[in-house]
């Protein structure tokens, strides 16, 4: 039954993201009202059951942070085993959690990610065991693309929505991110 779930979460999410992303000539306040628009419909989707459940975080900015610091995607998601040093940009300790699409996904041995996985990043920075801020990637169009486009990027060091790194396709994330499988870095395999 929960396969079902998600393949009807995917079908959805594919229908409502046929709309790509892309830069045009448009003005920039015309890119940033579209892509509001398009994270409201995703949203809307997303309140399916198995988002209530938390299987997906919330794509809004300060919904996804309040998600975050409410500890919601440790009721679903698969953790690595412990905090350990990064071996990227994100700085001192991380420790990553996979959403149950993506855990399934990468089980499968599949190279590209379903709509809907999801990873979130703990970033401890000198600490062990005080999370400091999070990192966050959902993937929400089939394609990727080679601009990262396909994904939904996420990320503060200090816990909060103010000065955090937020975007589709969010450069500063895909220029680093493109170089990983369906442009997921993290090493761990459940």
């Amino acid at each position: 039954m929960k396969k079902y779930k998600i393949a009807i979460i995917t079908c959805l999410l594919t229908l409502c993201l046929s709309i790509t992303f892309t830069n045009t000539n448009n003005t920039v306040n015309a890119q940033n009202d579209e892509f509001i628009a398009n994270l409201e419909n995703l949203e809307q989707l997303l309140n399916s059951k198995a988002a209530r459940q938390n299987m997906i975080p919330p794509i809004k900015k300060k919904k996804m942070l309040a998600w975050l610091k409410a500890g919601r995607y440790k009721e679903q998601f698969l953790a690595e085993p412990t905090v350990h040093p990064s071996t990227g940009p994100h700085g001192g300790n991380v420790r990553t959690f996979y959403n149950p699409i993506l855990v399934e996904n990468l089980r499968a041995g599949k190279n590209t990610w379903d709509i809907g996985a999801s990873m979130v990043k703990e970033l401890y920075l000198g600490s062990t065991t005080q999370v400091s801020g999070y990192s966050v990637m959902i993937k929400v169009e089939e394609q990727s693309g080679n601009d990262g486009n396909g994904w939904v990027f996420f990320e503060t060091f200090s816990g909060s929505a103010d000065g955090a790194f937020y975007g589709q396709g969010l450069r500063l994330c895909s220029n680093c991110h493109r170089a990983g499988t369906d442009f997921l870095l993290a090493t761990f395999r459940p």
